[in-house]
């Protein structure tokens, strides 16, 4: 009984790539040699894995800084320094502007500067 092989046509999702070549250990049995390169294979897979998440953390890390350094730049762009702020100042509880010099020399140029008829 003679065989013939046929050949098959395929899809073009149906066809696979080439298969790697593979040395053989011939002091090794057939399943040995099998083992051999299923344990190769799976700390090939396990170190791509280890990468892709590493890689993937290092990407989320960026993205997070990136997004806190914009945050900052808009907040710092966001307020307009007033004239007194370079006072010590507050806002009381009946809603007065409270502002004192930090030395006598400050407190000079409120008098002068700043103040006006009606102010305590």
């Amino acid at each position: 009984m003679s065989l013939h092989r046929y050949p098959i046509e395929m899809d073009d999702d149906e066809k696979t790539l080439p298969a790697d070549k593979v040395e053989v250990d011939l002091a090794l049995s057939a399943h040995a040699n099998a083992q051999r390169w299923y344990e190769l294979k799976k700390k090939q897979e396990k170190t791509v894995t280890a990468h892709e998440k590493a890689f993937n953390a290092a990407e989320r890390n960026t993205r997070l800084q990136l997004s806190q350094e914009r945050t900052v730049a808009i907040i710092s762009h966001m307020h307009k320094v007033l004239w007194f702020e370079k006072f010590n100042w507050f806002i009381s509880s009946e809603n007065y502007l409270v502002i004192s010099g930090r030395d006598a020399q400050q407190n000079e140029m409120i008098v002068k500067c700043y103040m006006s008829k009606g102010d305590l």
